[in-house]
């Protein structure tokens, strides 16, 4: 198969899963997963806890096998080439403790460039270009060079977005990236994944904040006891009562000057 050239990163990524089980062992963790997602598109993934979220997201990451098929731009996931996805893929954990050592920001962001070799020079400009808009964008500039061990945990989980993001890869996968943000940086997130997804990326992104999911995201993936509960744009996923059902929670909305907003209470 084909590695790819610079039409991965122009035309549209296609994302087709249809999978009747996905477990680990003989644990069944999801089920009855049918859906296509196409770039340009910026789709929240929520629900409560242990409803399979992660587990969906590994899965769109390719470490985790099904039983079904997922198709990446038309050819299943597992065939194309490590190298190819990494090219493809970018993805962020949810667990992000990681061995920590005393690198600068500058050079962690820099991994991030490892799977495209010198070949990115042709599409974004030099990598010192590519990777100094990054930190900008992530507001790093200001520590782009102090080891990443001697930072704060919010500035660390910048560095580790900075470092998802700076490659350009078509398809995003990020398992709660809020996490340590605090609100200026999470708003300045979603903006940003807001942007990639105009820019024709595929976003998908677990979220527990729902009120910033239904602000940001076009498309909205409910799920609850393994299963896609509800796959629809923000208004119609709030009005259709789904998110007070699975998480046992009243909603209200609210309109004010910044837009809507959402209070959630027992």
């Amino acid at each position: 198969m084909s590695e790819g050239g610079d039409n991965d990163q122009h035309d549209l990524i296609a994302v087709d899963v249809r999978m009747s089980r996905v477990g680990i062992g003989n644990r069944s963790i999801l089920h009855d997963l049918s859906l296509s997602m196409r770039g340009g598109e910026f789709i929240a993934v929520v629900g409560p806890n242990g409803s399979g979220k992660t587990t969906f997201l590994r899965l769109l990451a390719g470490l985790l096998r099904g039983d079904g098929e997922l198709m990446l731009n038309g050819t299943p996931l597992h065939r194309h080439t490590l190298r190819h996805r990494a090219r493809l893929i970018s993805y962020l954990p949810q667990d992000t403790r990681q061995p920590v050592w005393p690198m600068p920001v500058r050079d962690i962001v820099a991994l991030g460039l490892l799977p495209f070799d010198a070949d990115l020079q042709t599409r974004y400009g030099p990598h010192e270009q590519v990777i100094d808009r990054q930190l900008a964008d992530c507001d790093l500039t200001a520590i782009a060079d102090r080891p990443i061990d001697r930072i704060s945990g919010g500035e660390r989980m910048r560095a580790l977005l900075a470092r998802a993001l700076v490659g350009g890869q078509p398809l995003i996968l990020m398992d709660e990236p809020l996490t340590s943000l605090d609100p200026a940086h999470q708003l300045r997130l979603m903006q940003l994944l807001a942007e990639r997804a105009a820019a024709g990326h595929l976003v998908v992104a677990v979220l527990h904040d729902v009120d910033l999911a239904l602000h940001f995201a076009s498309r909205v993936l409910a799920f609850d006891k393994g299963a896609i509960l509800a796959d629809d744009v923000p208004a119609a996923i709030y009005a259709s009562g789904i998110l007070e059902t699975i998480f046992g929670v009243t909603i209200r909305g609210a309109d004010t000057e910044g837009g809507h907003i959402l209070a959630m209470r027992p």
